[in-house]
């Protein structure tokens, strides 16, 4: 069972719990993820199965989007609903207009910092493991990019004025590295108010949708066989190098084929007579060299 299968991931589960149900259920030992979700996240998860855990590092990045709801007058620790309140604001009065223009104004390029709660490592060290021993430690600002945000709900005439507690849900579609608690907690600080995540839903991961996915709960080996993205289709943002029978069995055993009038650029994928994918290839010169062989 080579290839992709993307999984809508269901709440209250670690993205490896998820590569954990799935090995059971579809029997494939060699399972791996793209795109780590929290545990209060659901959506889109990308996976890999068999061979197709060697494409990982060549999968499309792309942006990813997300459906956001938030809760105003309070911060937590985690920057979520799981998380211990570290600060509240009784008297939060926020006008819908103020809100949607500190939203807005997080559009386009922009340096983040990472929460304590995550997997970023400093010094060696993975930040929650620092974090759930009482520790804060200084994170450099990343940068990221949100390419589209906006307010869903609730409308101005429903709700011109939020107070503590009070929700409201953005849609929002950012670069590679953006976390959408710590954009919630950002938020709710420029507000002056705080703010933290309640819900959130993966729409999408580069060119993979909800519309594609399984819900875990859903899912036998029977279903997951139908549900396959072949290799070859998942790096098709990838130039392809159709390789005739010969080709094909040097680059298997992981031994390089002249370049000739190919495709120009550094990393391609071969592609057998039947179409399938051998290989990742990168251009060496005149010749293409293997680099992950399927």
């Amino acid at each position: 069972m080579d290839g992709l299968l993307i999984v809508d991931k269901p709440e209250r589960m670690t993205s490896h719990d998820v590569v954990a149900a799935v090995r059971r259920l579809t029997g494939e030992k060699k399972v791996g993820h793209s795109g780590t979700l929290d545990p209060l996240a659901t959506g889109v998860l990308v996976l890999c199965l068999g061979a197709a855990t060697k494409a990982l590092p060549y999968l499309p990045e792309g942006s990813k989007t997300y459906q956001v709801q938030a809760e105003l007058g309070s911060a937590t620790d985690s920057q979520d609903r799981m998380g211990r309140v570290i600060e509240e604001h009784p008297d939060c009065r926020i006008g819908y207009e103020d809100l949607a223009r500190e939203l807005s104004g997080f559009l386009g390029p922009g340096r983040q910092v990472p929460p304590m709660y995550s997997a970023v490592q400093i010094n060696g060290e993975r930040l929650y493991r620092l974090a759930r021993q009482g520790r804060v430690v200084e994170r450099p600002a990343r940068p990221i990019e949100i390419t589209a945000i906006s307010l869903d709900w609730p409308t101005r005439a429903g709700h011109p004025v939020f107070r503590l507690g009070d929700r409201f849900g953005f849609t929002v579609t950012g670069s590679r590295g953006l976390y959408v608690r710590t954009l919630c907690h950002d938020l709710g600080q420029s507000l002056g108010c705080g703010a933290h995540l309640t819900e959130l839903r993966r729409l999408s991961s580069g060119p993979f949708l909800l519309a594609d996915a399984v819900p875990l709960n859903e899912l036998t080996g029977e279903l997951a066989a139908t549900r396959i993205i072949s290799i070859n289709r998942a790096l098709s943002h990838l130039p392809v190098v159709n390789l005739d029978e010969r080709e094909s069995e040097r680059v298997a055993h992981g031994n390089p084929v002249q370049a000739g009038p190919r495709p120009d650029g550094g990393t391609a994928r071969a592609v057998d007579p039947t179409g399938r994918a051998v290989a990742v290839l990168e251009r060496a010169g005149d010749y293409w060299q293997p680099k992950r062989v399927f």
